[in-house]
């Protein structure tokens, strides 16, 4: 019976732990944030990498436990910026987050807007990096002060615009009956996998949807598509 007890307490230990994986250029950056990382029992640094394509070679066993990726920009954003979105549309549910030197306005808003939850700084102290890792993960939204200027100056000139209400910004998309279902399942905060078995497709057809339909409403991710329908009005919500 105790035997059974140790087992079971270990068992829920490490169902409470968060699975992340780092992508960073520096080996001596990522052995040593896994070492800063080892004293924390609720982060298990299950990968890491020097670029998406050795991410790329991880099993598809070991990519779906992550719960967390967490990446630098370094020198090439657009690389990055188009392995985030990848990475996203396979595993919508995954959470993002850029942990980088890079603060730079150009630098900082189409990361964010790639979808990624939190925006660190790499001078950030261990304590506040964990504190923001899982603060993320519980589903809060962390961007460090040195970058929440820019998307606060962001977010008001898209609504100075908005309001100008062009005809253009106020004719909704042509969807198909098909996109309009996957758009109201994606409002529902559904994945592509959840969605497939509503409308009893394969997953993969759910991904073309998503993607044709982020198109015609000329958006980059498929939260950016929802929050427009609902601002436009085109969705009920």
């Amino acid at each position: 019976m105790m035997l059974q007890n140790i087992t079971s307490v270990q068992e829920q230990q490490e169902s409470k732990q968060i699975n992340i994986a780092l992508v960073d250029e520096s080996k001596l950056f990522r052995e040593s944030f896994k070492l800063l990382l080892q004293d924390d029992v609720e982060i298990n640094m299950i990968a890491d990498a020097s670029s998406f394509k050795e991410l790329d070679q991880l099993s598809t066993q070991s990519k779906d436990k992550l719960d967390i990726l967490i990446v630098e920009i370094g020198d090439n954003p657009i690389y990055v910026i188009n392995s985030i979105k990848r990475y996203l549309i396979e595993r919508p549910e995954l959470k993002v987050i850029a942990l980088t030197y890079q603060k730079e306005e150009s630098y900082v808003l189409p990361v964010i807007k790639a979808g990624v939850k939190g925006y660190l700084c790499k001078e950030m102290d261990l304590s506040s990096t964990i504190h923001a890792i899982k603060d993320i993960y519980e589903g809060k939204v962390y961007l460090h002060p040195d970058v929440l200027g820019y998307v606060i100056n962001d977010y008001q000139s898209f609504f100075t615009e908005n309001n100008k209400e062009s005809k253009h910004d106020t004719i909704q998309p042509n969807l198909s009956r098909r996109e309009q279902e996957v758009l109201e399942l994606l409002l529902d905060g559904r994945t592509n996998n959840e969605i497939a078995e509503v409308l009893s497709v394969k997953e993969v057809t759910v991904k073309n949807h998503v993607y044709n339909l982020m198109k015609k409403m000329n958006v980059e991710h498929r939260t950016e598509a929802v929050l427009k329908a609902i601002q436009k009005g085109w969705v009920v919500i």
